[in-house]
């Protein structure tokens, strides 16, 4: 159990053994979410306390994922159920309105026993252009069946594609405080965009610079505009690249 190397999640100490293990890393295990992660975040239940920045930091950004996503890392087949019962609803609902209208049809058929008066000529017209009024059994379940296959297809849950992009942020010169770098940088909030572990990684001479991953929502972020954004602050950052991007 992925909890257990923390101790206890409901005191200080687990949640400062937490903290520490976050401080270069994003998630519980590995590279990406998985569910230890779910695991961890279930059992403290609550944000951590600020006191606690880096777990704080992690819980945001697993509180971010959607049902589906949850259950996806946890190997469950919410979708799939969701699908059928939508399914079925539809199917349900054109059932209905194929024995209504087999029901009307029966009616106005044992009502119809003398010949029916003339009708005006405009109603004529539009019985000329009822393309629908002479279907089959076989054609109205056939209807109704790409209605229902129309219905669910729109009733699938829309997955939000989400990918971990690692950024090196280059300081102005030898004198440019990277801790008042990193702070810009984090300040940067746009929806879809979730900051994650951060490090300071030697260039030459002494310099170093910040290293840091960013999460986001890939219809909501562009790289590049996040990269303009960073390069604004030109007084502190010289240079910014992608050293890496991966889907999640």
């Amino acid at each position: 159990m992925a909890a257990n190397q923390f101790g206890d999640l409901d005191t200080a100490a687990g949640l400062k053994a937490l903290d520490k293990f976050l401080e270069d890393k994003s998630y519980i295990t590995g590279w990406v979410a998985s569910k230890d992660d779910i695991e961890v975040f279930r059992i403290i239940g609550k944000l951590p306390a600020q006191t606690y920045a880096n777990a704080q930091r992690w819980y945001r950004h697993i509180e971010s994922y959607s049902e589906h996503e949850v259950a996806a890392l946890l190997g469950e087949e919410v979708e799939a159920e969701a699908e059928e019962e939508a399914v079925e609803e539809v199917a349900e609902e054109a059932a209905e309105t194929t024995e209504t209208t087999e029901t009307t049809e029966t009616t106005a058929t044992t009502e119809t026993t003398e010949p029916a008066a003339e009708k005006p000529a405009a109603e004529k017209k539009d019985d000329d252009f009822d393309l629908f009024s002479d279907l089959t059994e076989e054609e109205a379940g056939a209807k109704a069946a790409a209605e229902a296959a129309r219905a669910a297809e729109a009733a699938k849950p829309k997955k939000i594609l989400k990918s971990r992009v690692v950024f090196d942020v280059k300081p102005y010169d030898d004198e440019t405080d990277l801790a008042e770098v990193e702070g810009v940088v984090r300040g940067i909030e746009m929806d879809g965009l979730l900051w994650g572990a951060s490090t300071l990684v030697p260039i030459a001479y002494g310099i170093k610079k910040l290293q840091i991953v960013a999460i986001i929502e890939d219809e909501k972020v562009s790289t590049d505009n996040l990269e303009e954004t960073i390069l604004d602050h030109d007084d502190i950052v010289q240079s910014v690249d992608i050293v890496s991007f991966n889907k999640l």
